[in-house]
């Protein structure tokens, strides 16, 4: 009965929607009596409804009200006087409800392996939930929530995926990293369940009615990830939004904000004013709160029916349900890792406003009840984790009402009644960790019942052990969390470990956004004057009067920390009329609140490698103290390296900035990391008898040579011209040995070893589809870019499986190295889209990295002259070129000269070429010959023919062979299968044999390469010069092909050669060499070393060549090259 109404009732609301959608674009009155008629049967619409139930229930008064098909944030029974936390969540349903909730998700099962959590947990949430009540359909679902992320991609750049997890050893504890989430935290996972449910209630609104976002605005309030991820979903949506921040917000944060768009609307709400203008809106009040953007917020919820787009339970009790799909991640991809008990000992989280905690406890919890196991079998924990909350001991209300809450003898829920007891606005928060810097936990009963429950904890951390944390996430896991986002570990590391067997989860919730400053164009003011909480900042002019700067810094900056003898700081302030001292001022109007001064090549702390004039030392940085609160010092710091006002814009010889800070001094060591800066060391200052703490920051310029100091393990992919399948490799590659005399130049060969390799074949129908994509018979442009898409699909999906194949963590991974499968030569165009692959795998990928020596002026081509070169050149002193060849499904040619002696510039340059065909019409002729077979095994169908000296002839008179000059570059229009089809026909015509045309097609490509060697290759090739031939590609295994290329090197070359080399002989491998070579691409893409030789590629220049598409594994940090000695 309940499948009968499921299908009546989809099929009235369908009638409903589809009518309605009539009317309103057509004003069609027909269509309005439809859709009456429609109406008539609600009664089975509404079966639906009673089937599902869609009401919320307060979690304090037990208050019931309906879901839809209005949106219903908040209890009707919390208020100002109240006692109580009303928080409003989806009211649990049945075993049978979730069955059949199940049972209509299961229309797609795609669907169940899609990367969006939103899509692959859809059952299990209270969106998906309504809508299927309303007659939804489950691919209507699938559609409004993969439509809304698109857009969410196409805004921030990554829509929701499934974030990475990696285990560490030494913590004994599983690591989820949500750093790469959308707008870069978990929060936007909380927002996106809120938009989801609020667009599936748009869909039920009357026929001619104006959609919710026409009615009503969206708030948050917030300073960092919650206003950035709810701006992302809501510009993605189109929604405006009000966006209520602290007038001294991170000046990062503001830029993207600003970047979003006309739908987003920044509402600056400063402490010490009573009202604040709201766009159009107008005034409204800052009063009714400790935090006034919290008090906003509120106004504009109660005063213009404002709907709050927040994380806070208590005020969108939706909200907290979006993150119960990071902890069900967590669990699938534990056990996906070996983890198959799904048995943990605790789960570390921060706690700010307590959103995260509270949506992970209560996802932990239903994994617990069977819930999630009926969507995702096998997901059942034995039972929650200890939830072990973490707050810094300069914010830790939370810590404090359960500390009370366990003395008093209190449960969660008696506690929870008496709220003004347990839980209070927090005085004077402070901590570098200023994401949590709530005064109060405001899910602080969930959190409460969760570790009553769990047995858990509530731990307070201090601000060493936070930035230990957040080094340590950087540094050894190779996470660019935030500070905040590694509180939660430096909850673990605190405690130590446990000693159990059961591993622990922690969450690193956020990325860094201070380090990526420098990489950002829009992280900043595009002003030397800064306005911030009233305070104007600015860079101060020459002729300021150094006395004044000697006076405040005398009357505020000496301290027991801080003591340095009067003649150095006038000398010091006097050369800011030289503009060898450059100051940036903080002023009240006309009063001097603060100042921070550099000076170049000042202080004694020189290591850059780059002369005195590259360094500018931070000598002074002083704040009237009665201003504390206004974050002067934050934004003194933030503007001295910013890149329009900042020491850049003044000095552009600059490379990097340095202080020195007492290691007591929390106050000044905290505002110059928020500023951007990184702690370096920390060491004993015998001049000061001291311990003191250097901080630096790099200028963009001297962060770009990227270099490596450590192995790096890479993955190289192709698919090549024999269209036979996808080639993967994994490589540890040793560091690089730079040339000294030019730092992207390489001195020698580069070390590397193989992990794992293999070759995934195409299916018949694939291998047609790519054939089809090369030979340009597609017409409509779209194909090409679907092509594309696929391409950058199947090779992530190789990707995942050979790391999986080879039980690689992807943590492991640095690199994607992607050639790509080419489909045009002339220009060059390989698919296989570098973002996709990114974001399907995790891992940062380098690729399309031919264009780069086609905008130098050459062809892009070949490729196989970067490795020859590198990897295939005799030794310093030998006294013969080596010629290097390669074929697979066509050919390339380098001339090699041996390395010059160290310390000796180059004199020989090397050269190269395609030749023309490899084995690619070889091998189509046997597959002509037996459909069953993939090419001519050792040689032996070729073997047994006759080579046609006047088809052989005929074929030789192609165009290709008749270049007179470098550079020569082959593609697959140059050789296309229609071609092929052409030379097979008119063998057909001459009674030529299918058998002895592929004896023909071989003798073809051994005497084009041996051609094209004697006429480029020059003295040092020709006339006995040299013997020493290496042949690699499939085909070497060929032994008619390899006694053919011989015998046609001996003639045209006038050599005689003993034996063709191959890769085995000089200690490379055959099978991988290739992924090796697309491997070592990325790799030195990524380093910023050359990775075309224009010699053989006709070049104006050397070039690195190639974009990079980050993953979530890129970190910020870019190491300054260092140069071999």
């Amino acid at each position: 009965m309940l499948a009968t109404s499921n299908r009546l009732s989809k099929q009235c609301a369908t009638s409903v929607r589809s009518a309605a959608h009539l009317a309103s674009r057509q004003s069609d009155r027909n269509a309005l009596r439809r859709l009456g008629l429609a109406r008539s049967l609600s009664a089975a619409a509404a079966s639906m409804e009673d089937a599902f139930d869609t009401s919320l229930t307060c979690n304090s008064c037990k208050t019931v009200v309906a879901g839809s098909p209005s949106p219903f944030f908040k209890c009707p029974n919390s208020h100002a006087a109240s006692e109580a936390d009303h928080v409003l969540m989806p009211s649990a349903i049945g075993a049978a409800e979730i069955a059949s909730l199940v049972e209509m998700s299961s229309s797609d099962a795609a669907a169940a392996a899609s990367v969006n959590p939103f899509v692959r947990f859809r059952a299990l949430l209270y969106p998906y939930r309504v809508a299927m009540a309303s007659g939804m359909s489950d691919q209507e679902y699938i559609a409004l929530v993969t439509a809304l992320d698109d857009k969410i991609k196409a805004i921030d750049g990554t829509g929701f995926v499934t974030t990475p997890l990696m285990y560490s050893d030494e913590l004994q504890a599983f690591i989820k990293n949500e750093s790469g989430q959308v707008a870069g935290s978990h929060k936007a996972r909380h927002l996106f369940n809120v938009m989801t449910y609020l667009q599936v209630l748009d869909e039920q609104r009357p026929a001619g009615s104006l959609p919710m976002k026409a009615q009503r605005r969206l708030v948050v309030a917030s300073c960092g990830n919650a206003g950035l991820a709810a701006a992302t979903i809501a510009a993605a949506a189109e929604w405006p939004i009000d966006v209520c921040i602290p007038d001294n917000a991170d000046p990062s944060v503001v830029a993207n904000l600003q970047s979003l768009g006309k739908t987003v609307n920044i509402v600056f709400c400063p402490r010490d004013v009573d009202e604040v203008q709201v766009g159009d809106v107008g005034m409204v009040s800052t009063a009714g709160a400790a935090d006034p953007t919290v008090a906003v917020f509120k106004n504009m919820i109660s005063e213009h029916n404002s709907i709050p787009f927040s994380v806070q339970g208590s005020e969108c009790g939706v909200a907290v349900e979006g993150v119960q799909t990071l902890a069900w991640e967590v669990l699938e991809q534990a056990a996906a890792e070996g983890h198959t008990s799904l048995d943990f000992s605790d789960l570390f989280i921060q706690v700010g406003g307590g959103a995260l905690g509270a949506g992970l406890a209560q996802g932990l919890q239903r994994a617990a009840d069977g819930d999630v196991e009926k969507v995702m079998p096998g997901l059942k924990i034995p039972q929650v984790p200890s939830i072990v909350t973490v707050q810094a001991e300069g914010n830790a209300p939370l810590n404090r009402a359960y500390t009370q809450m366990v003395a008093d003898g209190k449960s969660a829920e008696e506690a929870a009644k008496d709220r003004s007891r347990y839980m209070f606005p927090w005085a004077n928060p402070a901590s570098i960790a200023s994401g949590i810097l709530d005064d109060e936990t405001y899910d602080w009963v969930e959190l409460a019942r969760g570790m009553e429950k769990s047995g858990g904890e509530a731990l307070v951390v201090n601000e060493d052990a936070i930035a230990k944390a957040n080094a340590y996430a950087k540094a050894q896991l190779k996470v660019n969390s935030c500070i905040t986002g590694s509180v939660g570990l430096s909850g673990l590391m605190a405690r130590g470990a446990t000693h159990t067997s059961k591993p622990s989860i922690v969450v690193l919730s956020g990325i860094d956004r201070a380090s990526q400053r420098a990489f950002s164009t829009s992280a900043a003011p595009t002003t030397p004057v800064w306005e911030r909480n009233g305070i104007t900042y600015r860079v101060l002019e020459r002729d300021f009067d150094p006395e004044v700067l000697f006076d405040f810094n005398k009357e505020h900056g000496t301290s027991p920390l801080n003591f340095i003898p009067d003649e150095p700081v006038k000398a010091h302030f006097a050369k800011l009329a030289t503009g060898e001292t450059s100051v940036w001022g903080a002023f009240d109007g006309d009063k001097l609140v603060g100042f921070i001064t550099g000076e170049v090549g000042g202080g004694y702390w020189l290591q850059t490698g780059d002369g005195k004039q590259s360094t500018c030392f931070i000598n002074e940085f002083v704040v009237d103290p009665t201003y504390r609160g206004k974050r002067i010092g934050v934004n003194l710091t933030s503007m001295s390296v910013d890149p329009n006002a900042g020491i850049w814009a003044l000095n552009t010889e600059i490379k990097e900035m340095y202080t020195t800070v007492h290691v007591d001094n929390v106050t000044s060591r905290t505002a110059f990391v928020k500023g951007g800066y990184s702690e370096v060391m920390t060491y004993a200052d015998a001049m000061r008898e001291r311990d003191t703490t250097v901080l630096k920051f790099v200028s963009n310029a001297a962060k770009r040579p990227l270099g490596n100091s450590t192995t790096m393990r890479v993955v190289g992919i192709q698919s090549g011209n024999a269209v036979d399948g996808i080639d993967v490799g994994l490589f540890d590659f040793e560091p690089l040995n730079r040339s000294e005399t030019d730092s992207r130049a390489l001195a020698g060969s580069i070390k590397y070893k193989t992990i794992a390799n293999k070759t995934y074949p195409f299916t018949q129908e694939e291998r047609q589809w790519v054939l089809g994509l090369r030979a340009m018979r597609l017409e409509d442009g779209n194909e090409y870019a679907e092509g594309n898409y696929k391409f950058g699909e199947w090779f992530a999906q190789r990707v995942n499986d050979l790391l999986e194949e080879a039980g690689v963590d992807k943590s492991e991974v640095a690199l994607i190295g992607s050639h790509g499968q080419t489909v045009s030569g002339h220009p060059h165009w390989e698919f296989g889209d570098l973002s996709i692959m990114a974001q399907q795998t995790g891992i940062t990928v380098a690729g399309d990295f031919r264009p780069a020596d086609v905008g130098a002026g050459g062809n892009g081509t070949p490729c196989t002259c970067t490795y020859d070169t590198i990897m295939l050149r005799p030794e310093a002193g030998a006294d013969q070129w080596r010629i290097g060849i390669n074929i697979g499904g066509t050919s390339s040619v380098t001339f090699c000269p041996p390395w010059p002696e160290a310390g000796q510039p180059e004199t020989e340059i090397p050269l190269g070429l395609d030749p023309g065909l490899g084995v690619f019409f070889m091998d189509l002729t046997v597959h002509a010959i037996d459909p069953t077979l993939e090419y001519d095994d050792d040689g032996k169908m070729a073997r047994s023919g006759t080579v046609n000296e006047e088809l052989l002839a005929i074929f030789l008179q192609n165009k290709y062979y008749q270049q007179s000059a470098l550079p020569i570059g082959v593609g697959p229009d140059d050789f296309p299968e229609t071609l092929w089809k052409e030379w097979r026909a008119l063998a057909q015509s001459k009674g030529v044999s299918d058998i002895d045309l592929l004896t023909t097609f071989t003798e073809l490509t051994a005497k084009q390469i041996a051609m094209a060697c004697a006429r480029f290759g020059g003295p040092k090739i020709v006339n006995g010069a040299t013997d020493d031939v290496l042949l690699r590609g499939g085909v070497s295994a060929n032994s008619y092909f390899v006694e053919r290329l011989k015998a046609n090197f001996e003639e045209q070359l006038n050599v005689k050669i003993d034996r063709i080399k191959n890769l085995e002989d000089i200690g490379l491998e055959e099978e991988s060499w290739e992924n090796a070579m697309y491997a070592m691409f990325g790799y030195l893409c990524y380093n910023n070393v050359y990775n075309f030789v224009p010699s053989c590629t006709g070049a104006s220049r050397p070039v690195v060549g190639g974009r990079i598409a980050p993953g979530e594994n890129m970190i910020s940090t870019q190491l300054k090259h260092t140069v071999s000695k």
